[in-house]
């Protein structure tokens, strides 16, 4: 009986502390558990934390970076700015005058001959040399044609083998010089006598070999007495 007894309490005392111990586990386990979820929570803040931190730098750099790109941008525009600006202001300068060339005078085609006429006029000497013609005039008004840059004395030659009147000539240090026409020579009517030339009313003062005519010129050789 006795051992039956105590059998019954060391059963129950070990029941007991067997309890005691599951309990006490529990409540290890149970603060563990409450633990290890702290734990977690606070890794998992910590985890969100630095997420939080990556994300706020990489938000930061990007930030960062966008304002480089805005300020690059803004010194690109200024630069395309000032770029403009000087290209207006050279647009805007002033062409050099531009230099008006002078007109040049077209050539005016010449003529291949020059039309002139000729007088022959003896007049001073009639009555006082033979054979001279009444009228006073070898020639009067004679038209002739004679060459681009022709001289008086070519147009009296030419003048005078047309119509038939003799002529006489030298070659002096100063030019051609009519010695007689017609027959009627320098001197017949005195020391100073001879013949001379003009060219529309005007003596020129050369040789009638050395002026050259005109396209219509009037020329005229009078026997001075």
């Amino acid at each position: 009986m006795f051992k039956k007894g105590f059998s019954i309490f060391l059963a129950l005392l070990i029941a007991g502390s067997i309890c005691a111990c599951s309990k006490q586990a529990g409540n290890q386990s149970d603060a563990g558990t409450t633990a290890a979820q702290s734990q977690v929570q606070s890794s998992t803040a910590a985890a969100g934390k630095s997420k939080e931190d990556t994300t706020a730098k990489k938000g930061d750099k990007k930030t960062a970076a966008a304002k480089k790109k805005t300020t690059a941008a803004g010194k690109t525009t200024a630069a395309a700015k000032q770029k403009t600006t000087a290209a207006g202001k050279k647009a805007t300068t002033k062409a050099p005058a531009t230099t008006k060339q002078p007109k040049t005078k077209q050539p005016t085609s010449k003529k291949q001959t020059l039309a002139v006429s000729f007088t022959i006029d003896c007049s001073q000497a009639v009555g006082k040399v033979e054979g001279l013609p009444k009228s006073g005039y070898f020639l009067k008004g004679a038209g002739v044609s004679v060459r681009n840059g022709a001289n008086a004395y070519e147009a009296l030659v030419k003048c005078c083998d047309a119509n038939g009147v003799d002529m006489v000539a030298s070659q002096t240090m100063y030019g051609m010089y009519v010695s007689s026409i017609g027959g009627l020579a320098e001197k017949e009517t005195g020391k100073t006598s001879g013949w001379t030339y003009t060219v529309n009313g005007k003596y020129p003062p050369k040789a009638c070999d050395k002026y050259a005519l005109s396209d219509g010129d009037y020329i005229e050789f009078i026997y001075k007495a």
